[in-house]
């Protein structure tokens, strides 16, 4: 995964896990790099959110078995709407 990932251009990034780790799938943790350095890892579990500033670099490890589903939403700011 590369650690250098962003959501460019979108303020808010949510991610809500849809699916059961170590039932539907193996592997697939989110993981954010931290000013330090540091790549910390995020498990999250079915239902699970994880809220982050878009620009906040992250990655996700692979998938090593079945298949993970996640909602992911991205927050824009624009023109009003008429």
């Amino acid at each position: 995964p590369d650690p250098h990932h962003y959501d460019m251009d979108s303020i808010v990034t949510l991610d809500v896990l849809l699916s059961t780790p170590g039932v539907d799938f193996e592997g697939g943790v989110v993981s954010t790099l931290e000013a330090d350095g540091t790549l910390v890892a995020h498990p999250l579990c079915r239902g699970d959110a994880v809220l982050f500033a878009s620009h906040k670099f992250h990655c996700v490890s692979p998938v090593t078995s079945g298949e993970r589903r996640v909602l992911v939403l991205e927050l824009w700011l624009g023109p009003a709407r008429r």
